[in-house]
């Protein structure tokens, strides 16, 4: 199954000026940006780009269909990146990453056991929300992580997990009547 769609900005999106952190951003640009916080890994087939960083859960920041200097498809929490911590999750953006689940109910990993189930005591767990993966396998157009993991959900049951992320770009395809009328559709990840 695929999706394809085109987004075509209406006239007030066009008049109206970007945040300063909504400010389209080159493929370039982001690397560039990432690679002062993480050794992240860049797919490539053809003209299309991804990044993914194995410092930040395995994530794919971004991705890009026309190069370096093509428009970059993610978006990114800039300011994330040098401020603290924060306790419940920290969103420093990207198009793509693992979740694990479920975060509420009797076998909640977001919540300790006993814990009244508010938001003052919800919190990501680490393996995915602020440490790094190792990376098992890198290719061209494919990298895999693994995070092996211990999480106590709600119940107090513990769980030893090894995942396994494997990320990969696909192959660029002959342009078809859909991609050349909407030239800004992301590369293909799975």
């Amino acid at each position: 199954m695929s999706t394809l769609s085109c987004n075509n900005p209406s006239d007030h999106e066009a008049t109206t000026p970007a945040p300063r952190d909504s400010v389209r951003r080159s493929f370039a640009d982001d690397l560039q940006f990432l690679r002062k916080y993480d050794s992240v890994v860049v797919l490539e087939s053809g003209t299309s780009r991804a990044i993914v960083s194995p410092k930040y859960q395995g994530k794919v920041f971004t991705s890009t269909n026309a190069g370096d200097k093509g428009p970059s498809f993610g978006w990114i929490h800039y300011k994330a990146f040098d401020g603290p911590a924060d306790p419940h999750m920290n969103a420093y953006g990207g198009e793509n990453r693992l979740w694990l689940g479920p975060e509420g109910g009797p076998y909640s990993l977001f919540f300790p056991p006993g814990a009244k189930m508010e938001f003052a005591n919800w919190k990501t767990p680490a393996a995915f929300d602020t440490e790094a993966w190792d990376i098992t396998d890198h290719s061209t157009r494919t990298v895999s992580l693994r995070k092996n993991m211990q999480l106590t959900n709600y119940a107090g049951t513990q769980l030893k997990l090894a995942v396994t992320r494997s990320v990969t770009l696909s192959r660029t395809a002959a342009p078809s009547t859909a991609s050349s009328a909407c030239p800004s559709t992301p590369p293909s990840i799975s």
